[in-house]
Protein backbone atom coordinates (compact mmCIF):
# COMPACT_ATOMS: atom_id res chain seq x y z
CA UNK A 1 0.00 0.00 0.00
CA UNK A 2 1.19 3.45 -0.77
CA UNK A 3 1.72 5.74 2.50
CA UNK A 4 -0.22 8.86 2.13
CA UNK A 5 1.98 11.95 -0.04
CA UNK A 6 4.22 14.51 2.18
CA UNK A 7 1.12 17.08 0.83
CA UNK A 8 -1.24 15.04 2.39
CA UNK A 9 0.34 14.59 5.57
CA UNK A 10 0.54 18.19 5.72
CA UNK A 11 -3.23 18.80 4.74
CA UNK A 12 -3.86 15.87 7.54
CA UNK A 13 -2.28 18.15 10.31
CA UNK A 14 -3.89 21.92 8.60
CA UNK A 15 -7.00 19.91 9.07
CA UNK A 16 -6.61 19.58 13.12
CA UNK A 17 -4.87 22.98 13.11
CA UNK A 18 -7.83 24.67 11.22
CA UNK A 19 -10.44 23.00 14.37
CA UNK A 20 -8.04 24.12 17.62
CA UNK A 21 -10.69 24.99 20.35
CA UNK A 22 -13.81 23.21 18.07
CA UNK A 23 -15.13 20.16 18.59
CA UNK A 24 -14.71 17.81 15.58
CA UNK A 25 -17.12 15.14 14.78
CA UNK A 26 -18.92 13.50 18.15
CA UNK A 27 -15.88 15.08 19.91
CA UNK A 28 -14.60 11.51 20.47
CA UNK A 29 -10.28 11.60 19.97
CA UNK A 30 -11.12 8.40 16.94
CA UNK A 31 -13.45 11.41 15.22
CA UNK A 32 -10.41 13.44 14.66
CA UNK A 33 -8.06 11.35 13.37
CA UNK A 34 -10.73 9.38 11.07
CA UNK A 35 -11.86 12.97 9.50
CA UNK A 36 -8.58 14.48 8.92
CA UNK A 37 -7.49 11.51 6.79
CA UNK A 38 -10.58 10.94 4.95
CA UNK A 39 -10.59 14.90 4.06
CA UNK A 40 -7.12 14.17 2.34
CA UNK A 41 -8.35 10.12 0.62
CA UNK A 42 -6.34 8.46 2.94
CA UNK A 43 -7.32 5.04 4.88
CA UNK A 44 -9.09 5.54 8.50
CA UNK A 45 -9.01 2.79 11.36
CA UNK A 46 -11.80 1.59 9.26
CA UNK A 47 -10.16 0.13 6.19
CA UNK A 48 -8.30 -2.02 8.67
CA UNK A 49 -10.41 -3.84 10.97
CA UNK A 50 -13.71 -3.11 12.96
CA UNK A 51 -14.37 -0.14 14.68
CA UNK A 52 -15.13 -0.85 18.53
CA UNK A 53 -14.98 1.48 21.59
CA UNK A 54 -12.02 -0.76 23.01
CA UNK A 55 -10.27 -1.93 20.06
CA UNK A 56 -6.76 -1.70 18.88
CA UNK A 57 -6.85 0.62 15.65
CA UNK A 58 -4.67 0.28 13.33
CA UNK A 59 -3.94 3.34 10.98
CA UNK A 60 -1.67 2.39 8.48
CA UNK A 61 2.12 0.82 8.27
CA UNK A 62 3.56 0.74 11.86
CA UNK A 63 6.29 3.48 12.08
CA UNK A 64 8.80 3.72 14.85
CA UNK A 65 8.32 7.09 17.27
CA UNK A 66 11.92 7.96 16.05
CA UNK A 67 10.33 7.69 11.94
CA UNK A 68 7.10 10.26 12.88
CA UNK A 69 6.42 12.65 10.94
CA UNK A 70 3.48 15.19 10.74
CA UNK A 71 0.26 13.53 9.45
CA UNK A 72 1.01 10.36 11.26
CA UNK A 73 -1.47 8.81 13.81
CA UNK A 74 -0.88 7.76 17.11
CA UNK A 75 -3.24 5.12 19.05
CA UNK A 76 -2.54 4.97 22.85
CA UNK A 77 -3.06 2.06 25.37
CA UNK A 78 -2.89 2.52 28.69
CA UNK A 79 -0.18 5.28 28.12
CA UNK A 80 1.17 7.04 31.23
CA UNK A 81 3.84 9.72 31.47
CA UNK A 82 5.09 10.78 34.29
CA UNK A 83 7.98 13.45 34.89
CA UNK A 84 9.71 14.92 37.71
CA UNK A 85 11.27 17.75 37.74
CA UNK A 86 13.57 18.61 40.77
CA UNK A 87 14.89 21.95 41.47
CA UNK A 88 17.83 22.52 43.61
CA UNK A 89 18.91 26.15 44.80
CA UNK A 90 22.18 26.45 46.05
CA UNK A 91 23.26 29.86 47.73
CA UNK A 92 26.98 31.45 47.90
CA UNK A 93 26.88 30.52 51.65
CA UNK A 94 26.43 26.65 50.74
CA UNK A 95 22.70 26.85 52.23
CA UNK A 96 19.81 25.05 49.67
CA UNK A 97 16.75 23.95 49.25
CA UNK A 98 15.17 21.47 47.00
CA UNK A 99 11.46 21.33 45.96
CA UNK A 100 9.77 18.69 43.64
CA UNK A 101 7.48 18.73 41.08
CA UNK A 102 5.88 15.91 39.46
CA UNK A 103 3.20 15.73 36.48
CA UNK A 104 1.43 12.29 35.02
CA UNK A 105 -0.87 12.51 31.81
CA UNK A 106 -2.48 9.62 31.30
CA UNK A 107 -3.80 8.16 27.47
CA UNK A 108 -5.91 5.49 28.85
CA UNK A 109 -7.31 4.42 25.04
CA UNK A 110 -6.76 7.25 22.93
CA UNK A 111 -5.83 8.41 19.19
CA UNK A 112 -4.07 11.28 18.39
CA UNK A 113 -2.48 12.98 15.31
CA UNK A 114 1.12 13.98 15.22
CA UNK A 115 1.89 18.02 14.57
CA UNK A 116 5.67 17.85 14.53
CA UNK A 117 8.35 15.26 16.29
CA UNK A 118 10.76 16.66 18.36
CA UNK A 119 13.68 15.22 19.92
CA UNK A 120 14.20 12.90 22.87
CA UNK A 121 11.13 11.11 21.77
CA UNK A 122 8.78 14.86 22.40
CA UNK A 123 5.94 14.41 20.31
CA UNK A 124 3.59 17.53 19.97
CA UNK A 125 0.05 16.21 19.06
CA UNK A 126 -3.70 17.20 18.08
CA UNK A 127 -6.35 15.55 19.76
CA UNK A 128 -9.28 16.00 21.31
CA UNK A 129 -11.39 14.44 24.44
CA UNK A 130 -8.61 14.94 26.89
CA UNK A 131 -7.92 16.92 30.16
CA UNK A 132 -11.85 17.11 30.07
CA UNK A 133 -12.24 18.93 26.87
CA UNK A 134 -13.71 17.49 23.79
CA UNK A 135 -12.09 20.22 21.50
CA UNK A 136 -9.35 19.84 19.74
CA UNK A 137 -5.86 20.97 21.05
CA UNK A 138 -1.86 20.89 20.97
CA UNK A 139 -0.40 19.19 23.32
CA UNK A 140 3.58 17.72 23.68
CA UNK A 141 3.72 14.30 25.04
CA UNK A 142 6.95 12.53 25.68
CA UNK A 143 7.48 8.32 24.32
CA UNK A 144 10.87 7.59 25.79
CA UNK A 145 11.66 7.05 29.35
CA UNK A 146 14.91 8.68 30.36
CA UNK A 147 16.99 10.67 33.20
CA UNK A 148 18.20 13.65 31.47
CA UNK A 149 21.87 15.76 32.80
CA UNK A 150 21.27 17.97 34.94
CA UNK A 151 21.61 21.61 33.90
CA UNK A 152 22.65 24.29 35.76
CA UNK A 153 22.75 28.13 36.40
CA UNK A 154 24.70 30.61 38.27
CA UNK A 155 24.03 34.58 39.51
CA UNK A 156 25.22 36.53 41.97
CA UNK A 157 26.51 33.60 44.07
CA UNK A 158 23.19 31.06 43.86
CA UNK A 159 23.30 28.16 41.62
CA UNK A 160 20.09 26.76 40.46
CA UNK A 161 20.49 22.71 39.52
CA UNK A 162 17.16 21.17 37.63
CA UNK A 163 16.86 17.71 36.73
CA UNK A 164 14.47 15.78 35.04
CA UNK A 165 12.92 12.32 34.56
CA UNK A 166 10.99 10.61 32.60
CA UNK A 167 9.28 7.64 32.56
CA UNK A 168 6.52 6.16 30.26
CA UNK A 169 4.68 3.30 30.44
CA UNK A 170 1.66 1.74 28.26
CA UNK A 171 1.85 1.72 24.76
CA UNK A 172 1.51 3.96 21.90
CA UNK A 173 1.54 2.56 18.11
CA UNK A 174 2.90 4.62 15.28
CA UNK A 175 1.47 5.10 12.16
CA UNK A 176 2.05 6.08 8.93
CA UNK A 177 -1.24 6.85 7.32
CA UNK A 178 -1.77 4.99 3.68
CA UNK A 179 -3.09 6.09 0.06
CA UNK A 180 -6.78 4.74 -0.60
Amino acid sequence: MPEVSTQQSEQTVKFASDRSGQQVGDGECYALADQALKSVGAKSADSYGKITPTADYVWGSAVTVSQTRAGDVIQFKNYTVTITTTTRITKADGSWEESTETQTLSRPHHTAIVAESGSNGAVSVYEQNVNGSRAVQLNQLEFVSRDEPPQTTSSGGTKVTVTRSVKVTGTAKFYRPQAK
